[in-house]
């Protein structure tokens, strides 16, 4: 089996806001407002949360494949060719 590393080259979108070029790990909360009545308040750096999208285009030569996430937090859906496969409720 052949092991590649699809780290480099995704597309993160917040809701309302245009894509941006990363590459993975990334942290959600970089570049989020900070406001003094977030509902996490300190214990959460004062950001408000929210969703976040993760977008990865991928060209895969093979019959089977196996995709392995490795540090996906709190209620990451999964979707392959926009057909929903998991969803990993807790992080």
């Amino acid at each position: 089996m052949k092991k590649i590393c699809i780290s480099k080259d995704w597309f993160f979108r917040r809701p309302g806001a245009q894509p941006e070029k990363i590459d993975l790990p990334h942290d959600y909360a970089i570049g989020a407002p900070r406001m003094p009545d977030a509902p996490g308040g300190a214990g959460n750096g004062f950001f408000v949360g929210g969703r976040g999208e993760y977008v990865k285009f991928l060209t895969i030569d093979a019959p089977h494949a196996i995709l392995d996430f490795d540090g996906a937090y709190c209620c990451a859906e999964y979707f392959f060719n926009e057909d929903w496969v998991a969803l990993h409720p807790h992080g």
